[in-house]
Order: C-alpha cells, then sequence, then structure tokens
C-alpha cells in the first residue's frame, strides 16, 4: 500500500545501461516465479516477473534467455543444489549446461525472511505491467488463520501468492 500511496508501482522502464539481475523460486507442481531487477544507486528496481507451474527448469532458462536483457548475476534457493534422480546432474549444473549460472544463495528461516524483505520493500519500485502478477503476490500474502484458536499463526498461509514472495527471501539475501 505504500509503494502505491508513494507512486513506487508505475512505468519502470529497463535501463539499458544498468545490468539485470534475477531471483528464483523454484517449483515444478508449485509455481517457480522469477523476478528480474535492476539496482539503481539505493533503488531497487523490479522491471519485471514470471510465474508459472507444470514447466521444466530447461523451459524457464529459455524464457529468461529470450527476455532482452543483459544479466549480470541469477540468484536461485539452496535446493538447485540438489542431485536429479535421473540424471544425478544438480539444477546448477543443468542451468550451466544450456548456458545461465544460477548462484544459489543460503537457506534461511521464513520469518527472519519475511522481515528482511520487508525491511527492503521501502527501497523497490515495480514496473506496473510486467510485474502486475508479483505484486498481486506481495499484496496477497499473509499468515494463516486458526480457526480452533481463532488467531493468526506466525507462519505465512502457502498458497498462490506465496511463491513470488519466497522470491523475495533470494533477493534480499544478495544484499
Amino acid at each position: 500500500a505504500l509503494a502505491r500511496l508513494e507512486k513506487r508501482i508505475s512505468n519502470i522502464p529497463c535501463e539499458e545501461d544498468l545490468p539485470v539481475y534475477t531471483a528464483w523460486d523454484l517449483g515444478f507442481n508449485d509455481a517457480t516465479s522469477i523476478w528480474f531487477f535492476q539496482i539503481y544507486k539505493k533503488e531497487i528496481r523490479l522491471i519485471d516477473y514470471i510465474e508459472g507451474s507444470g514447466e521444466s527448469l530447461s523451459y524457464w532458462l529459455g524464457v529468461v534467455k529470450s527476455k532482452p536483457y543483459v544479466y549480470e548475476k541469477h540468484l536461485a534457493p539452496h535446493d538447485i543444489m540438489v542431485h536429479e534422480y535421473t540424471s544425478g546432474m544438480t539444477r546448477q549444473a543443468t542451468a550451466r549446461k544450456m548456458g545461465i549460472t544460477l548462484t544459489a544463495v543460503k537457506k534461511v528461516e521464513i520469518i527472519p525472511g519475511i522481515d528482511a524483505v520487508r525491511n527492503l520493500l521501502n527501497k523497490c519500485w515495480f514496473d506496473e505491467k510486467k510485474c502486475s502478477q508479483g505484486i498481486k503476490c506481495l499484496e496477497n500474502y499473509k499468515k494463516e488463520w486458526d480457526d480452533r484458536h481463532g488467531c493468526w499463526r506466525s507462519q505465512p498461509l502457502h498458497n498462490w501468492a506465496s511463491h513470488g514472495c519466497f522470491t523475495g527471501d533470494t533477493l534480499v539475501l544478495t544484499r
């Protein structure tokens, strides 16, 4: 809400002289989500967002490569180091074979990650059109309600909105 009030959700074009970074959350049945951002002075400019489910890592790598951006770094959660049962290769090695180096960031607990993202949001500017689904994720991310006790649980609700927000943890760990 504050980003809207401060007009930090608007037309945020890709600056050709700044490199683009990506922050990933991997999923297959759950959504894969990828934020595209640039850093300008103390601003984090979120210029694009994509998500979807049921697609392979190679599909998402192809989508990222098809974008007209000049990339600096691709950040992914720690699980890119998992070895796939069928190939024996890590997801990181698979991506590297396709021309993209995914850099693993360390795992953080959910609540400290949420707090870190909250502290970073006041530096974020969002492209209203290209990031519309990611913005919806952020606006709808919430704690889980406990009917039995009539209060909010400390853990977030894992639903469609959480995937775009988990990617934010990856973004925070780069700062």
